[in-house]
């Protein structure tokens, strides 16, 4: 199911809201018919669309249409594009254009795009590394709401990379990307709250937080989450997780597991 966000050039385009009426309704053919036809008219986010069915009904010819609206300047099509540029996947590799389509993508506002755009200029990936332009663009898409752009805009904000160090920063955006299950998120403001480090000291939120990822498997999380259930007197939860992180090799999970048992013993 392609998720077809309406935009306000085609709010008026009655041909193009009944062909998204019909998709949604499951009349996939007459559907196609019409955002073709709109496409032919010049609607770009009709031709995206178009070239998205064509695509899941296995005619590669869709890619066209796709690189055909984005260069009129739809930007889903934009990020698409960029995407196939960049993984090589439906386009020979260029991270050249792929920089180009991210790029006419995050200026058009899209979120992921700008996230991209931000990982390339940190990477020097289509253009010479310039952290300055990574943060920019990190910011920018996570004001937005995008979630790996709120972790990457922390982690820059906690390492002072080409920003003064803010702590406090760092943790209001880990724990935004934390609200949104980035579960290495999860893990840093649970070690925020455990250490006070830019937040008050809070153990309730620490084991919130690692609680959220130890039970997606997080190693770490469960090394931390394990010690502060121990620390709590819940012995038998501190062990379940504690071995969980032994069986990981995680340093000290061991001694930690085999101190918890003895404890249990008394």
């Amino acid at each position: 199911m392609i998720r077809i966000k309406i935009d306000d050039a085609c709010r008026n385009d009655a041909r193009f809201l009944k062909a998204v009426r019909l998709y949604r309704e499951g009349d996939l053919a007459a559907a196609r018919l019409l955002f073709g036809e709109c496409a032919d008219e010049g609607n770009a986010l009709a031709e995206y669309t178009a070239g998205v069915m064509d695509l899941q009904m296995g005619e590669r010819s869709g890619i066209n249409l796709i690189e055909a609206a984005a260069k009129k300047g739809c930007s889903v099509a934009q990020y698409e594009m960029a995407n196939m540029y960049y993984t090589g996947q439906g386009r020979e590799r260029s991270l050249d254009n792929a920089f180009m389509f991210y790029e006419a993508a995050a200026e058009q506002d899209h979120a992921e795009a700008q996230n991209q755009l931000g990982l390339m200029y940190l990477n020097g990936e289509g253009a010479s590394r310039n952290d300055s332009e990574a943060f920019q663009w990190f910011e920018r898409s996570a004001e937005n709401g995008y979630a790996g752009a709120q972790f990457n805009l922390a982690t820059m904000y906690e390492s002072g990379q080409s920003v003064p160090m803010s702590l406090e920063k760092a943790a209001k955006w880990y724990e935004k990307a934390a609200e949104q299950d980035i579960t290495e998120a999860q893990v840093c403001i649970g070690r925020m709250y455990s250490n006070g480090n830019g937040v008050d000291t809070d153990i309730d939120r620490a084991m919130f937080w690692f609680e959220k990822a130890a039970d997606k498997g997080h190693d770490e999380a469960c090394y931390n989450y394990g010690l502060l259930l121990a620390d709590d007197g819940r012995l038998e939860e501190a062990a379940l997780y504690l071995q969980k992180a032994a069986a990981k090799r995680i340093p000290d999970a061991a001694d930690a597991l085999k101190l918890v048992r003895e404890q249990m013993k008394e």
